[in-house]
């Protein structure tokens, strides 16, 4: 807390990232990520103390078009567990994105 009776919040994460070129256009990658929030919250408040856990996976991967222009496709996948039942949620996605590296 950064003032008396004021509610933070404390988060620990942990990331790591695979990439690997498949060609000279093609081009993976996996990511995972872990984190853990403790909100400290002001007991004046009457509200509990919550804790979460995130768990984040990413799949993609890259197809160089023509330099600097690039299409990716991913998958997405993330779940949120709290001690408060209303924060916990599963996620999934798939995104396709045209980008350009300069």
């Amino acid at each position: 807390n950064t003032l008396l009776g004021a509610s933070g919040l404390v988060q620990t994460a942990a990331s790591a990232t695979l990439y690997h070129a498949l060609s000279a256009q093609w081009n993976a990658d996996v990511m995972g990520s872990v984190s853990e929030y403790d909100f400290s919250i002001n007991p004046a408040s009457g509200r509990a103390q919550r804790t979460d856990h995130l768990y984040e996976g990413v799949v993609g991967i890259n197809y160089d078009i023509a330099a600097p222009i690039y299409l990716r496709g991913e998958y997405a996948y993330v779940q949120r567990d709290s001690n408060e039942p209303r924060a916990r949620y599963t996620d999934n996605g798939v995104m396709m994105l045209v980008g350009m590296r300069y």
